[in-house]
């Protein structure tokens, strides 16, 4: 039981969480573009892109954000 919590703790892999009008990433590594209508997110060998209205980054930890706002479009690449 205390591995199995121990993974979840330091869990290292890049994980994308669509809620409404939320997004949460973990384990990211760069915000390349930060902008009212558009965020890119890097980590590894992915790339994030999200499209929207009025984006915002409300919560911003170590290797982990929240971003909300009117979300319209959301690519991987």
């Amino acid at each position: 039981m205390i591995n199995d919590l121990k993974n979840i703790i330091y869990d290292k892999r890049f994980k994308v969480t669509v809620l409404k009008e939320k997004i949460d990433i973990n384990n990211y590594e760069e915000i390349i573009v930060f902008e009212e209508d558009q965020i890119i997110v890097s980590a590894k060998e992915n790339i994030v892109k999200i499209k929207g209205e009025n984006l915002t980054i409300n919560r911003l930890f170590n290797k982990e954000l929240l971003i909300e706002g009117k979300i319209k479009t959301i690519e991987f690449g």
